[in-house]
This record gives C-alpha cells, sequence and structure tokens, in this order.
C-alpha cells in the first residue's frame, strides 16, 4: 500500500511539474484528483461485506402433529443454508430429524427451501416453501425413501443486521409406499403334526402391506443468520 501511494505522489509531482514548465498550459486545463486512503479501504470493505451478505444458514426446532392419528407426533430438529437477496430471505437446501414422540420411528427430510415475502422490502410475513425426499424408518418396518413436501407461513419476530428470527406454521406431507413382509411358519399343515425332537421344516410367507400417508401440522420456531 506505502508502494502504491507512494508511486501516485511521484505521478502527481511529474505531472504538477509538467503543467507548470508548459507556457501555454492554463490552470483550467490540469485537474489533480486525490483519493484518500480511507475511501480506498472503506470501498474495499463495502465490496467485502456486500459478498458476503449473500449467504445465510439458520436453524429451526418444533413441533408436528399427526393428522392422521397413528400416533406419529414427533419434535423436529432442521438446519438449512444458502444464498438471499433482497427479495429471497433464503433460497438454499436444508436437512431435518423428526423423531417420533410414541414409538422409535424417525424421519429424515432433504429438501430444497424457499423463503420470501414477494417484495423487496422487509415483510413482516413471508411463504415457507420446501420439497424434496425423505429417508423413512417407520416401527418396524422397512427403510423407506420417499417425496417430502412443506407448505408454510413465517412470522417475523425480530430482525437485526445480521439475524432474524421467526416462527413458521405449516403443513407437511411425506407418502409412504407398500412393503413386503416375510414371515416364517412351520411346512406341515397343523402344529399338531409336530412332535418334540422331530426336526422342523419351515416355509417363507410373504405379505404386503401398507402403512398410511402421513400428513402433519407443524410449529417451528427459528433464527436466521
Amino acid at each position: 500500500m506505502k508502494k502504491a501511494i507512494l508511486t501516485s505522489s511521484l505521478i502527481a509531482a511529474a505531472t504538477t511539474s509538467l503543467f507548470a514548465s508548459s507556457p501555454d498550459t492554463s490552470a483550467k486545463d490540469s485537474v489533480l484528483f486525490i483519493i484518500p486512503q480511507e475511501s480506498l479501504a472503506d470501498e474495499a470493505k463495502v465490496d467485502k461485506e456486500s459478498t458476503l451478505g449473500h449467504f445465510t444458514w439458520g436453524a429451526d426446532i418444533g413441533s408436528s402433529v399427526d393428522l392422521t392419528a397413528n400416533d406419529m407426533t414427533s419434535v423436529n430438529l432442521t438446519g438449512y443454508f444458502g444464498y438471499k437477496n433482497r427479495w429471497f430471505r433464503l433460497l438454499g437446501v436444508g436437512a431435518a430429524i423428526h423423531t417420533m414422540l410414541g414409538n422409535a420411528s424417525r424421519c429424515y427430510p432433504v429438501y430444497a427451501i424457499a423463503r420470501t415475502s414477494f417484495s423487496s422490502q422487509p415483510q413482516l410475513c413471508f411463504l415457507d416453501i420446501r420439497g424434496g425426499v425423505s429417508f423413512n424408518n417407520i416401527l418396524n418396518y422397512p427403510s423407506q425413501t420417499d417425496f417430502y413436501g412443506s407448505l408454510g407461513i413465517g412470522i417475523t419476530l425480530a430482525r437485526g443486521k445480521k439475524f432474524s428470527s421467526h416462527i413458521i406454521v405449516s403443513y407437511s406431507y411425506m407418502p409412504t409406499r407398500p412393503f413386503t413382509v416375510q414371515t416364517e411358519v412351520p411346512a406341515t399343515d397343523s402344529p399338531g403334526e409336530v412332535f418334540e425332537g422331530d426336526p422342523v421344516q419351515t416355509t417363507v410367507i410373504e405379505s404386503r402391506m401398507s402403512y398410511p400417508d402421513l400428513h402433519f401440522a407443524s410449529i417451528r420456531i427459528g433464527c436466521a443468520f
């Protein structure tokens, strides 16, 4: 930086000397621009902050009530990151953990997320949209991967220069697909035909079962930075 300032000073001195030695040059033909060092530093700082200002991340915690009455009410933890500008509060990706309270089931949604208030000015309310896939471990049934979707309305609770807090009320949908259950049973026609000590022959019976699609009403509170 010192080298750049010294070079600028030499150029300015040479220019002034040249105009002073020329008898045909008037004062109005020469203009000297001086840019303070502080202004250059402030401009570089603004450029850096504007670049970093487009990155955002955050986390939500909340609960989902099972609307199908299948004992799948859960506690949810969500994290996300992405891009933001004047029109979008968030445009990125996220992941969540849904832990069911009444049983050992777990769901792991991974999705794209968008939040916008459809305005370039800060607004109280915003729309929260999520779409992706969910990795579901439901009861003792085989794991499944299927669609995940969520649509919600958010309200801004507080806003600062580098963070904002919010509460979101949403509806979530996670469909399930039929699955096959294998059961091992004795190969004889009647259990009475099997005597103690006799070798037991078994056979595997496959049955097709299904679990109802999951519908949730959720409420989440969180903050973004």
